[in-house]
């Protein structure tokens, strides 16, 4: 079992909350990113860290944490992609 935390707008999590940013309708910014803009949402792989980085960015990105959880066997692909060890991107549909 995989636990991660995504930032949330509310209470409750609605599918909006993990749509990417292209589907959201954001501008692609930087090439590079083309695929996490594309396929994939961020979230950290730890509670505190998760908490810390919402405060920083005075939670622009969501008040709440939602913990989502990827069984063992699960084929949707997550992946580290910061050189900070606790971001990831989950590559999914919503």
């Amino acid at each position: 079992m995989r636990e991660y935390f995504r930032m949330v707008h509310g209470e409750t999590a609605t599918l909006r909350d993990f749509m990417s940013h292209r589907a959201l309708g954001f501008p692609l910014t930087n090439p590079v990113l083309a695929r996490e803009w594309a396929e994939g949402i961020s979230v950290y792989d730890d509670y505190d860290r998760a908490c810390r980085i919402a405060a920083r960015f005075r939670f622009r990105f969501g008040s709440y944490l939602a913990r989502v959880v990827l069984g063992d066997e699960s084929p949707v692909e997550c992946r580290q992609t910061s050189r900070d060890k606790h971001p990831y991107t989950i590559y999914a549909e919503p």
